[in-house]
């Protein structure tokens, strides 16, 4: 026994540092995508969407994360974060996946919703390949005539993308939340490999008629399917 002693000493002595790095790496495990307990919004084979809610028992609070991710890179792209009393910086609508690429309408305001304060600020149509989290495509949502200090000039009303980024939309053409009357004009445009070209633009425009189908795009112009090419 007075042998085998020294070598069990000796085998537990190298098994120590192996166990040790083994719990590191475990607790250095890539994080997974969607995250456990998250609401999936959107999916593709290549990238998913999700809300996640946490609750900080520090601040007694709870939290609520919009955000996406890539299989091919796991680590979210946070989209907006909020607690129970007010949400951060822009907010992001009409989202839609393609493979790795999320395209989206990106408002944000000048001044404080917290304090009724807020105006628009910008309207934005962005791309974004989740795979590296890198900005692709990021244009004005339409573009007549906006007030000087907003970049865009309405609501995205329909977005649609393509897996290598190419993007169209329709946007409101002159928006205001204090307007008398009804916005009734609308812009239809494209962001492709032959750069960025104005569809079409009138009040007769269906507001989310926009449809892709393979290479081409679609939409409707007071009653007419009216099609371009997305390269």
């Amino acid at each position: 026994m007075r042998q085998i002693v020294p070598v069990l000493m000796a085998t537990a002595t190298l098994l120590a540092p192996a166990v040790a790095h083994g719990a590191a790496k475990h607790a250095e495990r890539a994080p997974t995508c969607p995250p456990p307990h998250a609401h999936v919004m959107l999916a593709d084979k290549a990238a998913v969407v999700f809300q996640l809610e946490t609750f900080n028992r520090s601040l007694d609070e709870q939290e609520h994360e919009e955000a996406a991710c890539s299989h091919a890179n796991r680590n979210p792209f946070v989209l907006s974060w909020c607690d129970d009393l007010e949400c951060e910086g822009p907010s992001f609508n009409e989202l839609t996946l393609a493979g790795n690429m999320l395209a989206y309408e990106r408002y944000a305001t000048s001044g404080s919703e917290k304090y009724e304060t807020a105006e628009p600020a910008s309207w934005t149509i962005q791309v974004r390949n989740l795979a590296t989290h890198r900005l692709i495509h990021s244009s004005p949502t339409s573009t007549s005539e906006p007030p000087s200090t907003v970049i865009g000039n309405g609501p995205a009303e329909g977005v649609v993308v393509k897996s290598d980024g190419s993007v169209a939309w329709i946007a409101v053409d002159g928006w205001h939340p204090y307007a008398p009357s009804p916005v009734t004009t609308y812009q239809v445009w494209k962001i492709d490999r032959t750069g960025q070209h104005l569809l079409a633009m009138g009040p007769h425009i269906v507001p989310g008629s926009i449809a892709l189908a393979g290479n081409t795009v679609y939409w409707t112009n007071d009653g007419t399917p009216e099609m371009a090419t997305l390269n």
